[in-house]
């Protein structure tokens, strides 16, 4: 007879036995091992002796046989999930459990697939169990990674209002700048007009482009305002000369001749 193991301290087996002759219809038997007895995995042999009332003897024995066909059970196997490339979860503490091996064998596997840039693929966890019998089991976890975080700028300036050099009609302009991607260490960063740019004297707006290794833009933008230098005006007066003068009007020229110096005895001559 077969039985399924039901732990590793043996498996309780229940038979019947009976025994009968001519002159006696119940015939007691003893067997060894008796019905109910813990049987171990494999295959016991069950001797029984039955002995009448008359000094009759009779032996009989068949074997029973305790299989392990039950796998493993894994246990806290964690669900699929979909997950941003800065959340990936470390692999879960999974526990193995069986019914006649006190210590199975668990088995850890992971493996990436990869996807259509660097920060989206998917990760496949497997665990395997097995007893000494040779029964296994099971399970996988699989995880797709995606990146959808756009770059992120630390540090984009406000509006910028400077004045232009004397004599000049732009300035060089600078500023701090700092963008950071939750995946990508170092986000490409674009810029129109570059940076250290001369940006001519009006009201010019920049834009900062940051790109993951996704292709997710992050933008900074802002305007510079270059104020004109209170430069000297070259204004050419009618007798070839050239004034300057920084601000205000000029005088305008008189239109009365000179006055004649008198004569001698200071009198102005007569007319």
């Amino acid at each position: 007879m077969e039985a399924e193991c039901a732990g590793p301290g043996g498996t309780p087996v229940p038979f019947t036995v009976t025994a009968t002759n001519l002159c006696q219809p119940n015939v007691p038997v003893s067997c060894t091992p008796s019905s109910g007895s813990l049987f171990p995995l494999g295959s016991t042999t069950v001797t029984c002796v039955a002995v009448d009332n008359f000094g009759g003897i009779n032996h009989y024995s068949f074997p029973v046989t305790v299989a392990d066909t039950t796998p493993p059970v894994l246990a806290n196997v964690p669900g699929d999930l979909t997950v941003e490339c800065d959340r990936v979860p470390p692999p879960s503490t999974v526990t193995v459990g069986d019914r006649c091996d006190e210590a199975p064998i668990l088995d850890y596997r992971e493996t990436i697939e990869a996807g259509a840039c660097p920060d989206r693929y998917i990760i496949r966890r497997l665990w395997t169990a097995l007893d000494h019998c040779g029964d296994g089991t099971n399970a996988t976890q699989t995880i797709l990674v995606r990146d959808s975080t756009p770059p992120v700028f630390l540090q984009c300036p406000s509006d910028i209002v400077v004045t232009a050099d004397a004599g000049e009609c732009s300035a060089v302009v600078t500023y701090p700048l700092l963008a950071t991607d939750n995946c990508t260490p170092h986000p490409a960063l674009v810029c129109a007009p570059s940076y250290g740019a001369s940006f001519p004297v009006g009201i010019s707006d920049v834009v900062w482009t940051a790109t993951d290794d996704c292709g997710n833009p992050g933008t900074c933008a802002f305007r510079v305002t270059v104020l004109p230098s209170p430069h000297p005006l070259a204004i050419r007066r009618p007798f070839g000369r050239t004034c300057w003068k920084s601000s205000g009007a000029f005088p305008a020229e008189s239109s009365r001749r000179p006055r004649k110096s008198p004569g001698r005895g200071g009198r102005s001559p007569a007319r």
